[in-house]
């Protein structure tokens, strides 16, 4: 088996025969790569979505397990998988119409740890933009390298992965964050020696209504900002361990670090709060020493920075005002 194809699906029936479609799309024989999607604890017809394709197609394994978040389930699928490579892509997204084909020509003939893919936006099923690296090198280059320049891209569903990195170093994802993906990418890519960039558009990031970055769900942004502190925490581990052995990595890993504050500075001030709300998080930041915010990226937003640090929930309320007022 070549390619394994990894799938955590929670409530997608909107999204996941689309999902599931663009995966059998391909010309590449099915009796060379898998689709593995775990429904973690659906409430809505996902399951039943599921389980009709798998009646129908050879290469599909659905597993079914109470709802125990997208870490676990993408652990359980990594687990049973058997491709050389695997490629883990979210329920509600779809990859574009033959493009394994392309995909393992590309990690086959250079022996890669890691083949980088570009995955555009998609919004009501039209191509916003496709991302860019940092670094348009042609060359093989280390997992180190990459991270030290790209720090800040850190989807996992761009990187095709040679399965017996995560195995054989014992890499999993955790239980119940958000922000995986930026926890788990520098302690895989630290592991790899052949990197490289495809400029292949293989991946569509679809952006919906009710996906996390749209929601005002109080309980989700609170389990957000708590997430934001464990994906901190990790991080600061790692990079202690690293940092003698490391330094290229263990950099990328300290700017990864320091850009944490701009994710607290964005989040607090872009998503709707009532005062009570706010405060709670704004004490969570403070008791895990995220708060007053000590880094930002522009000199713009050091200014307001500052007024958040002084008085946090006027300076939200102003902001709001001012941003409505210029749309």
């Amino acid at each position: 088996m070549y390619l394994s194809i990894l799938i955590a699906a929670y409530n997608v029936e909107k999204y996941i025969d689309q999902c599931i479609t663009s995966c059998l799309n391909q010309q590449f024989d099915q009796n060379k790569y898998e689709i593995i999607i775990v429904n973690d604890g659906s409430t809505d017809n996902t399951l039943n979505i599921l389980q009709s394709h798998e009646t129908k197609h050879k290469n599909i394994t659905v597993l079914s397990q109470p709802n125990s978040g997208l870490g676990k389930a993408r652990n359980r699928a990594l687990e049973i998988s058997k491709g050389k490579y695997i490629w883990f892509i979210d329920g509600d997204d779809f990859i574009e119409e033959n493009i394994l084909d392309k995909i393992i020509e590309k990690t086959g003939y250079d022996n890669l740890d890691i083949l980088h893919l570009s995955y555009g936006i998609v919004i009501n099923n039209e191509l916003i933009s496709v991302s860019e690296p940092v670094n348009k090198t042609t060359k093989i280059i280390s997992g180190s390298e990459y991270y030290f320049d790209n720090y800040n891209s850190s989807y996992i569903f761009q990187y095709v992965i040679k399965r017996d990195i995560l195995i054989n170093n014992n890499i999993r994802f955790l239980d119940r964050i958000n922000m995986q993906d930026s926890e788990i990418m520098p302690k895989i890519l630290f592991h790899v020696n052949r990197f490289k960039y495809s400029y292949i558009h293989a991946y569509n990031y679809a952006q919906h209504e009710l996906s996390f970055t749209n929601t005002n769900d109080t309980d989700k942004r609170i389990a957000y900002f708590k997430s934001i502190v464990t994906v901190r925490d990790s991080l600061q581990h790692f990079y202690n361990e690293i940092k003698e052995t490391n330094i290229l990595l263990s950099q990328g890993v300290n700017k990864k670090i320091k850009s944490i504050q701009e994710v607290v500075f964005s989040h607090l001030l872009y998503f709707k709060y009532d005062k009570r709300t706010f405060d709670k998080i704004i004490s969570l930041l403070k008791a895990n020493n995220l708060f007053p915010v000590m880094h930002c990226f522009s000199k713009k937003n050091n200014i307001i920075r500052w007024f958040l640090n002084l008085s946090p929930y006027n300076t939200y309320l102003l902001f709001n005002l001012i941003k409505k007022t210029k749309n």
